[in-house]
């Protein structure tokens, strides 16, 4: 018997240490923040959450610092805070000197070696054909000749012009900061801005000055 005893020992002593290591208060743990098989602890927040949480931070930063100069203006501008010509001189600051060279000196500091042309072709494509529903569903209304070429000319420019400057580059900046991302999307907002302004916006406007001539041309009733 004391030789089987002695015999068995070494058996029981193995057995004894595979269950210690089996269970589960021996058991390795997973890291913070990297649950295994995507199960999270108690409490914590995974790294997808924690850039999610801070993107959604710094878009809603910047929105709400963008509507808050908006608002600024126009409780100004009901108020009665400047003259009408102090703000028509403001105005046409800002439309004719600012925002130009704004622009001028965006664009001057682009490295166009990192522009993907492509992209450039597909966002004005995708412009233009907007541009050009919204042009024939404002032709397509009732009305003359002359009032559907104006539709068509206010459609078209109400359908693709947008406040890229005061909500677009806020916003890309916050979702793309330039200083971690690989591409400067930033640099796309600048570039479209001279194609609305100087190809889609003057062929609105052409629609409209076709109207106007169309309507001066027709006989008095």
């Amino acid at each position: 018997h004391t030789r089987c005893l002695r015999e068995s020992l070494p058996s029981v002593w193995c057995a004894t240490n595979v269950v210690r290591r089996c269970s589960p208060r021996d058991r390795p743990r997973d890291p913070p923040g990297r649950p295994g098989r995507g199960r999270s602890e108690p409490g914590e927040m995974s790294a997808e959450e924690q850039v999610g949480r801070d993107v959604l931070g710094r878009v809603g930063l910047s929105t709400g610092f963008t509507l808050l100069v908006i608002g600024t203006g126009i409780a100004a501008r009901l108020g009665e805070v400047m003259e009408t010509s102090a703000s028509a001189g403001v105005a046409r600051f800002a439309g004719s000197v600012a925002l130009p060279a704004a622009v001028f000196r965006g664009i001057a500091a682009i490295d166009f070696g990192t522009v993907d042309g492509k992209i450039v072709l597909v966002l004005t494509l995708s412009r233009v054909v907007v541009f050009g529903l919204g042009a024939l569903y404002g032709y397509n209304l009732h009305g003359h000749k002359a009032q559907r070429l104006a539709r068509a000319g206010i459609f078209g420019i109400f359908c693709t012009q947008s406040n890229d400057f005061a909500f677009g580059l806020p916003i890309v900046e916050s979702v793309f900061p330039p200083a971690q991302s690989r591409t400067n999307f930033t640099s796309y907002i600048l570039l479209l801005a001279p194609i609305q302004l100087g190809l889609i916006n003057v062929f609105g406007f052409l629609l409209a000055e076709m109207s106007a001539e169309h309507a001066s041309s027709q006989p008095l009733p």
